[in-house]
């Protein structure tokens, strides 16, 4: 990797390894987890760690239960081909500890025979941090996340909303999300688009107060598929975009990568990401593998 603010060369390697394990406890129950045994050289533990309880009473109705993350229902981040990754949910303002990335709670999923999945997430709404005092959460605020998508053949349509309440620094910070999310998608394309609007009530000192942190942002994803679901070769361009009251986390950058699938475990990438606020590019190549 070539590091596009310092012009330094990197060889990360590795830059990640995990230990996976997920199956089937009973036919309507699964579980999953990772233990990222180093992640930049920390050991990181465990991420994703949830049991799925699907299809409950002859309906379409699941629940989750662990450690997930909230943007899941949305795009999975995990799941991406490109380096670059999906910033406006990673986005953490102030001291806040509200992000869409990893957080403990319940989700709640069901599926209608016309196309319409709805999602609801209950959270601690502060990540996953250690318990202190065997107590996960820092606060007694729990965070709600509701999702709607509707299935319109080649077209997917979505609006995401979260509302929680967390303690910052001895103050109650109320922090909003809302924003629609859309997939076209064709044999040989698929557009992933992704709007968020985010609110924080008490994050900007003024005038001895604080008042609200506004922040818009979003993503423009596009994959190219030469040869369909038989392709070996893909293309990805990936564009994101922050906007934001906090002084210095503005964030506009685009990234270009191609994607070689050798084997069913193993494939190459290499992409070229441009950062439009410092006029810098970063280059990257790398290698991802399973055994």
């Amino acid at each position: 990797a070539a590091d596009r603010s310092t012009g330094q060369t990197d060889l990360q390697t590795p830059y990640g390894i995990k230990l996976l394990s997920g199956g089937a406890i009973s036919k309507k129950v699964s579980y999953y987890f990772y233990f990222y045994i180093f992640e930049r050289g920390d050991v990181a533990g465990l991420e994703d760690a949830y049991l799925h309880f699907n299809d409950l009473f002859g309906a379409k109705f699941d629940i989750m239960v662990g450690q997930f993350q909230v943007a899941d229902p949305l795009f999975k981040r995990e799941l991406r081909l490109t380096f670059e990754d999906y910033l406006i949910y990673r986005f953490l303002p102030g001291s806040s500890r509200i992000r869409l990335t990893y957080d403990r709670g319940v989700m709640l999923s069901y599926g209608f025979n016309f196309g319409l999945d709805l999602f609801g997430e209950i959270l601690n709404g502060n990540g996953i941090p250690s318990a202190h005092d065997r107590i996960y959460d820092t606060d007694n605020s729990k965070s709600f996340a509701l999702r709607a998508s509707q299935n319109l053949g080649a077209l997917r349509l979505g609006l995401f909303g979260y509302w929680g309440r967390e303690k910052v620094d001895d103050r109650s910070n109320d922090v909003v999300y809302v924003g629609p999310d859309l997939t076209f998608s064709t044999p040989h394309f698929e557009l992933n688009c992704q709007y968020l609007h985010r609110e924080d009530s008490s994050m900007l000192p003024q005038n001895g107060d604080f008042t609200t942190l506004k922040t818009d942002g979003g993503f423009l994803e596009l994959i190219y598929l030469p040869r369909a679901d038989r392709s070996r070769l893909l293309f990805t361009a990936l564009y994101n975009k922050i906007k934001t009251d906090e002084k210095g986390a503005e964030y506009d950058g685009v990234t270009a990568g191609a994607t070689y699938v050798y084997a069913r475990n193993l494939r190459f990438l290499g992409e070229v990401a441009w950062d439009f606020i410092t006029d810098k590019p970063r280059l990257t190549l790398g290698i991802v593998s399973a055994f």
